[in-house]
């Protein structure tokens, strides 16, 4: 964790998902953004350097739950899971 506060904190803004009526403003926060904007699996291949070994190890912790808690009903790994929307 020192290491990426050392690096300025997040390197990367991730999208789980949103609301239908707000696909405006995912726009203009995308459009806006100084860190790279992540929606689906293909986007956090685009990342490099220390963005790419935070999301690693975000993903990685993502694992450890599952493996934790046992299979759960319905679940994809976090770079199969498509964005969210209602």
């Amino acid at each position: 964790m020192a290491a990426y506060e050392d690096a300025g904190g997040p390197a990367y803004i991730r999208i789980l998902g949103f609301r239908r009526k707000a696909a405006g403003l995912l726009s203009e926060i995308t459009s806006r953004a100084t860190l790279p904007v992540i929606t689906h699996g293909k986007a956090m291949d685009n990342l490099e350097g220390i963005a790419a070994q935070m999301l690693n190890q975000e993903l990685e912790v993502g694992d450890i739950y599952r493996m934790a808690f046992g299979n759960i009903k319905g679940y994809r790994h976090e770079r199969a899971t498509p964005l969210i929307i209602i």
